[in-house]
């Protein structure tokens, strides 16, 4: 997974997500509010990142038509998730 995350060419992606698995490989994560903080900043870099698509209307376009593509089988997901556990 690190190998793929040098490859970004975002060096504030890369750095974020990199910190992220260094800390798990080394279990230094002690609450998960120290977990949520280096997430948070992952996010915010990629999101950064993408505000500077330059093709960034044809990106959000093109997802969500995917997504509502998608719906059906995330409903069922859902549904299936909600569903009580049968003692069969």
């Amino acid at each position: 997974m690190a190998q793929h995350f040098r490859a970004v060419a975002n060096s504030r992606v890369q750095e974020a997500a990199l910190t992220i698995i260094a800390q798990v490989r080394q279990r230094a994560y002690t609450t998960f509010q120290d977990f949520r903080h280096d997430l948070t900043a992952y996010l915010e870099a990629v999101h950064s990142m993408h505000q500077t698509l330059p093709n960034l209307a044809e990106v959000r376009q093109a997802w969500l038509e995917h997504c509502i593509g998608c719906a059906p089988m995330i409903g069922s997901a859902i549904a299936f998730l909600q569903k009580p556990n049968s003692q069969d």
